[in-house]
Protein backbone atom coordinates (compact mmCIF):
# COMPACT_ATOMS: atom_id res chain seq x y z
CA UNK A 1 0.00 0.00 0.00
CA UNK A 2 1.49 3.08 -0.97
CA UNK A 3 0.96 6.65 1.56
CA UNK A 4 -1.28 8.00 -1.22
CA UNK A 5 -3.95 4.70 -0.91
CA UNK A 6 -6.71 5.36 1.50
CA UNK A 7 -6.08 3.22 4.56
CA UNK A 8 -8.18 0.04 4.86
CA UNK A 9 -9.18 -1.25 8.63
CA UNK A 10 -10.85 -4.49 9.17
CA UNK A 11 -14.07 -4.72 10.38
CA UNK A 12 -13.88 -7.85 12.53
CA UNK A 13 -13.27 -8.03 16.22
CA UNK A 14 -10.11 -9.93 17.84
CA UNK A 15 -10.84 -12.25 20.86
CA UNK A 16 -7.92 -12.80 22.92
CA UNK A 17 -8.37 -15.34 25.60
CA UNK A 18 -6.07 -16.84 28.37
CA UNK A 19 -6.72 -19.99 30.15
CA UNK A 20 -5.42 -21.13 33.41
CA UNK A 21 -5.59 -24.70 33.17
CA UNK A 22 -2.39 -25.73 35.45
CA UNK A 23 0.57 -25.48 37.35
CA UNK A 24 1.66 -21.80 38.82
CA UNK A 25 1.43 -17.69 37.35
CA UNK A 26 3.27 -15.08 39.75
CA UNK A 27 1.89 -11.81 38.84
CA UNK A 28 1.75 -8.48 40.13
CA UNK A 29 -1.72 -7.93 38.27
CA UNK A 30 -3.28 -8.70 34.95
CA UNK A 31 -3.78 -5.50 33.18
CA UNK A 32 -4.87 -4.84 29.77
CA UNK A 33 -2.51 -2.33 28.17
CA UNK A 34 -3.62 1.12 27.07
CA UNK A 35 -2.85 1.41 23.92
CA UNK A 36 -4.54 -1.51 22.68
CA UNK A 37 -7.73 -1.44 24.61
CA UNK A 38 -8.23 -5.43 23.88
CA UNK A 39 -10.92 -7.12 25.65
CA UNK A 40 -9.76 -10.22 27.16
CA UNK A 41 -11.39 -13.57 28.51
CA UNK A 42 -9.68 -15.01 31.33
CA UNK A 43 -10.67 -18.72 32.33
CA UNK A 44 -9.06 -19.92 35.69
CA UNK A 45 -9.63 -23.69 35.31
CA UNK A 46 -7.32 -25.33 37.57
CA UNK A 47 -4.04 -23.29 38.06
CA UNK A 48 -2.79 -20.97 40.45
CA UNK A 49 -2.14 -17.44 40.47
CA UNK A 50 -0.06 -15.87 43.06
CA UNK A 51 0.54 -12.45 43.60
CA UNK A 52 4.01 -10.66 43.76
CA UNK A 53 2.81 -7.24 45.08
CA UNK A 54 0.17 -5.66 47.02
CA UNK A 55 -2.24 -3.95 44.56
CA UNK A 56 -5.56 -2.62 45.01
CA UNK A 57 -6.24 -3.09 41.09
CA UNK A 58 -5.30 -6.85 40.76
CA UNK A 59 -7.37 -6.22 37.32
CA UNK A 60 -5.66 -3.07 36.06
CA UNK A 61 -7.57 0.38 36.00
CA UNK A 62 -9.80 -1.04 33.49
CA UNK A 63 -11.19 -4.47 34.86
CA UNK A 64 -14.56 -3.60 32.39
CA UNK A 65 -11.72 -5.04 29.41
CA UNK A 66 -11.80 -8.21 31.62
CA UNK A 67 -13.97 -11.29 31.61
CA UNK A 68 -13.21 -13.36 34.70
CA UNK A 69 -14.56 -17.13 34.28
CA UNK A 70 -14.01 -19.78 36.99
CA UNK A 71 -14.34 -22.76 35.16
CA UNK A 72 -14.94 -26.82 36.97
CA UNK A 73 -10.86 -26.52 37.86
CA UNK A 74 -11.64 -23.88 39.81
CA UNK A 75 -8.97 -20.80 40.92
CA UNK A 76 -6.26 -20.83 43.48
CA UNK A 77 -4.80 -17.65 44.56
CA UNK A 78 -2.40 -17.06 46.56
CA UNK A 79 -1.36 -13.25 48.25
CA UNK A 80 1.82 -14.38 49.58
CA UNK A 81 1.28 -12.08 52.49
CA UNK A 82 0.14 -8.89 49.90
CA UNK A 83 -3.13 -7.10 50.31
CA UNK A 84 -4.60 -7.88 46.96
CA UNK A 85 -7.75 -6.49 45.76
CA UNK A 86 -9.61 -8.41 42.40
CA UNK A 87 -11.46 -5.24 40.99
CA UNK A 88 -13.03 -7.52 38.59
CA UNK A 89 -16.19 -10.01 38.97
CA UNK A 90 -15.70 -13.42 39.04
CA UNK A 91 -17.76 -15.48 37.09
CA UNK A 92 -19.31 -18.62 36.48
CA UNK A 93 -17.99 -20.36 33.62
CA UNK A 94 -21.24 -22.13 32.40
CA UNK A 95 -22.17 -25.60 33.86
CA UNK A 96 -20.67 -26.63 37.67
CA UNK A 97 -17.46 -24.15 38.30
CA UNK A 98 -14.47 -25.10 40.69
CA UNK A 99 -15.03 -22.14 43.42
CA UNK A 100 -12.23 -20.18 44.86
CA UNK A 101 -9.28 -21.19 47.23
CA UNK A 102 -7.30 -18.30 49.24
CA UNK A 103 -3.87 -19.02 50.70
CA UNK A 104 -1.39 -16.90 51.51
CA UNK A 105 -1.26 -15.27 55.05
CA UNK A 106 -2.48 -11.80 53.06
CA UNK A 107 -5.75 -10.22 52.40
CA UNK A 108 -7.59 -10.76 49.63
CA UNK A 109 -10.57 -8.59 48.52
CA UNK A 110 -13.39 -9.34 46.16
CA UNK A 111 -14.58 -5.61 45.13
CA UNK A 112 -16.93 -6.67 42.85
CA UNK A 113 -20.15 -9.02 42.16
CA UNK A 114 -18.61 -12.42 41.82
CA UNK A 115 -21.25 -14.82 40.37
CA UNK A 116 -19.35 -18.41 40.45
CA UNK A 117 -21.16 -20.74 42.45
CA UNK A 118 -18.43 -23.50 43.20
CA UNK A 119 -17.35 -23.38 47.06
CA UNK A 120 -14.78 -20.60 48.91
CA UNK A 121 -12.61 -22.20 50.96
CA UNK A 122 -9.91 -20.10 52.60
CA UNK A 123 -7.15 -22.03 53.96
CA UNK A 124 -5.27 -19.30 55.55
CA UNK A 125 -5.19 -15.33 55.96
CA UNK A 126 -8.21 -13.15 55.41
CA UNK A 127 -11.09 -13.10 52.53
CA UNK A 128 -12.37 -9.53 52.14
CA UNK A 129 -15.95 -9.49 50.40
CA UNK A 130 -17.45 -6.16 49.54
CA UNK A 131 -20.03 -6.77 46.98
CA UNK A 132 -23.10 -9.88 46.92
CA UNK A 133 -21.05 -13.10 46.59
CA UNK A 134 -22.55 -15.99 44.91
CA UNK A 135 -21.26 -18.86 46.20
CA UNK A 136 -22.55 -22.53 47.28
CA UNK A 137 -20.43 -22.37 50.36
CA UNK A 138 -17.65 -20.81 52.45
CA UNK A 139 -15.30 -22.52 54.84
CA UNK A 140 -12.77 -21.34 56.90
CA UNK A 141 -9.75 -23.11 58.06
CA UNK A 142 -8.33 -22.88 61.48
CA UNK A 143 -6.80 -19.50 61.68
CA UNK A 144 -8.36 -17.99 58.96
CA UNK A 145 -10.90 -15.40 58.53
CA UNK A 146 -13.50 -13.79 56.32
CA UNK A 147 -15.04 -10.43 56.64
CA UNK A 148 -18.77 -9.59 54.70
CA UNK A 149 -17.95 -5.87 54.65
CA UNK A 150 -20.29 -2.93 53.50
CA UNK A 151 -23.23 -4.57 51.00
CA UNK A 152 -21.85 -7.31 50.39
CA UNK A 153 -24.69 -10.31 50.86
CA UNK A 154 -23.50 -13.96 51.04
CA UNK A 155 -26.60 -16.98 50.95
CA UNK A 156 -24.28 -20.12 50.62
CA UNK A 157 -23.81 -22.52 53.39
CA UNK A 158 -20.92 -21.01 56.39
CA UNK A 159 -18.54 -23.88 57.84
CA UNK A 160 -16.11 -22.17 60.59
CA UNK A 161 -13.51 -24.41 61.80
CA UNK A 162 -12.04 -24.33 65.46
CA UNK A 163 -9.89 -20.69 65.38
CA UNK A 164 -11.34 -19.25 62.23
CA UNK A 165 -12.73 -15.72 62.22
CA UNK A 166 -16.39 -14.98 60.48
CA UNK A 167 -17.12 -11.25 60.97
CA UNK A 168 -19.79 -8.81 59.72
CA UNK A 169 -20.19 -5.27 59.17
CA UNK A 170 -23.07 -2.91 58.76
CA UNK A 171 -24.80 -3.04 56.18
CA UNK A 172 -23.72 -6.50 55.27
CA UNK A 173 -25.97 -10.01 54.80
CA UNK A 174 -26.50 -13.56 54.96
CA UNK A 175 -29.59 -15.55 53.93
CA UNK A 176 -30.05 -18.55 54.27
CA UNK A 177 -30.09 -20.58 50.83
CA UNK A 178 -33.22 -21.56 49.31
Amino acid sequence: MSDTEPSKKSAGTIANRIDFNAGVFLAGALVNGAITNLHTTLLFNGGSIRAGKATTAFFGARPDLIDSTVGAGGLVFDTQGYAVTLNDALEAGGGSDGGLTKLGTGTLTLSTNCTYTGATTVSNGLLRIDAPLASSALRLAPYASATLANAAAFAGTLAVEQGATFAFTTNATTRSPA
